[in-house]
C-alpha cells in the first residue's frame, strides 16, 4: 500500500483492488491512488474471479500486478483471460512449495504464464528463476520500511505482570513455518537462570496449541500472547530482543522493522536473513536448536552492550530500505515487462 501511494503521487494511474480495510487504506486513498473493495471472499471463489476480471476489463491497465497466492491464483488468471501483461510479487522462497495444498499447487501452475515475477529476496528469485524459460522476467527487489516512522514512533506499553523481568518480543503469524515452538522450548529452558518476560504478537491457527505448549512449559505468567496490536513498534526500544525463527521467508518486514528501530535480533541461520545480517548484526541460530537457541538469549540478555552494537550495525544497513528507493526499482522493471509485452 506504501508503494501504491508514492507511484500515485509520481503520476501513475494506481488501482489497488483489495478484500478489506487495510493498515494504510486512508493513506493510499489520501495519496491520488484509487481503492476498489472487491468483497472479502476467501480461497478460490469464482465471485472474487468474476469481480477482478470485470474490474480489469473497465480499467485496461497497461499490467496488473498481483500480491500473495490467492490472488496469484485468481488475480493472475483474469489478467491472462484478460490478455493484460501480469506481474507476480514473490514474499516468500522454495520451501513454501514444498506444501501440497490446493492454493500453492494452482499457484505454481498459474504464475508460469504470467511475464515476470518481482522477488523480495534472492532465495525466492533464485526459485522462480529455475521454474521460468529463458523469456521471463525475475528481479529482486527488497521491501521497503518506513524508517523515519519507525524511529519515532510513540512508545507503546508490554502488558502488566508481577516479576518486572525485561522482554522479549515474538512477532508474526503463529503458523507452524514461523517456529514458535522452539522458541517456547528455549525459554523454558531459562526459567531457573534468568528473569524475563516475552510477548507474542500475531493470529493464526497455531494459536491454541502454543497456548498448550505454554502451559505445558511452565511458561504461564511469563508468556503472553495477544492479537496483532498495530502499535507493536512503539514496544521495540523497549525490547531486550526480537527473535524470530521461521523456517524460511522472504524479505521479513518483522526483521527489517526491528532494525530500523535498533532492537537486538536473533533469528533463524537461513539464507534469506544472511542475505542482509550477519554475526556482526544479529545472533543466528540453527534452526530447531533450543540449546543453542537459550544461549543466544542469555547472551543477549547479560550482554546488553553488545546487543546494542550488533542492534546498531543492523540500523544502519536498513537506512537506505526507503518507499522511494522501491519505487524506482518498480518502475524500471515495469519497463521491462512493457517492452517485452510489446516486441
Amino acid at each position: 500500500m506504501m508503494l501504491a501511494g508514492v507511484q500515485a503521487r509520481r503520476g501513475w494511474s494506481v488501482h489497488v483492488g483489495v478484500r478489506r480495510l487495510g493498515l494504510y487504506d486512508q493513506a493510499v486513498r489520501d495519496s491520488g491512488a484509487f481503492v476498489h473493495y472487491l468483497g472479502d471472499h476467501r480461497n478460490l471463489n469464482p465471485l472474487l474471479y468474476l469481480k477482478i476480471k470485470s474490474l480489469i476489463g473497465s480499467l485496461k491497465p497497461c499490467f496488473v500486478q498481483t500480491w500473495l497466492s490467492q490472488m496469484d491464483v485468481i488475480g493472475g488468471v483474469a489478467a491472462v483471460h484478460c490478455s493484460v501483461p501480469w506481474i507476480v510479487s514473490e514474499r516468500t522462497s522454495s520451501l513454501f512449495y514444498k506444501s501440497r495444498s490446493l492454493m500453492i499447487l494452482a499457484r505454481r501452475i498459474a504464475v508460469k504464464y504470467s511475464q515476470g515475477v518481482v522477488a523480495n529476496s534472492v532465495a525466492g528469485a533464485e526459485y522462480w528463476g529455475r521454474c521460468y524459460s529463458a523469456k521471463h522476467l525475475v528481479d529482486v527487489i527488497p521491501n521497503a520500511i518506513d524508517v523515519d516512522s519507525i524511529r519515532h514512533y510513540p512508545a507503546a506499553f508490554f502488558p502488566r505482570v508481577s516479576n518486572g523481568g525485561r522482554w522479549i518480543l515474538i512477532v508474526g503469524r503463529l503458523i507452524e513455518s514461523k517456529n514458535h515452538s522452539i522458541i517456547l522450548e528455549s525459554l523454558a529452558k531459562l526459567m531457573d537462570c534468568s528473569n524475563f518476560n516475552a510477548l507474542v504478537i500475531g493470529e493464526g491457527p497455531m494459536k491454541w496449541s502454543l497456548e498448550e505448549n505454554i502451559r505445558a512449559c511452565g511458561l504461564s505468567g511469563r508468556v503472553v500472547i495477544q492479537p496483532y496490536r498495530h502499535d507493536w513498534w512503539g514496544l521495540l526500544p523497549g525490547a531486550a530482543m526480537l527473535i524470530s525463527m521461521s523456517r524460511y521467508e522472504g524479505n521479513p518486514n518483522v526483521v527489517l522493522e526491528a532494525m530500523a528501530a535498533g532492537c537486538p535480533l536473533i533469528v533463524s541461520d537461513i539464507s534469506e536473513h544472511r542475505e542482509f545480517l550477519d554475526e556482526s548484526s544479529a545472533l543466528l541460530v540453527p534452526l530447531d536448536n533450543a540449546n543453542r537457541l537459550a544461549e543466544a538469549i542469555m547472551k543477549v540478555l547479560s550482554d546488553p552492550q553488545g546487543a546494542g552494537g550488533r542492534a546498531l550495525l543492523a540500523a544502519r544497513r536498513v537506512g537506505t530500505l526507503t518507499v522511494e528507493r522501491a519505487a524506482d526499482a518498480y518502475e524500471s522493471f515495469y519497463q521491462k515487462v512493457m517492452r517485452v509485452a510489446v516486441s
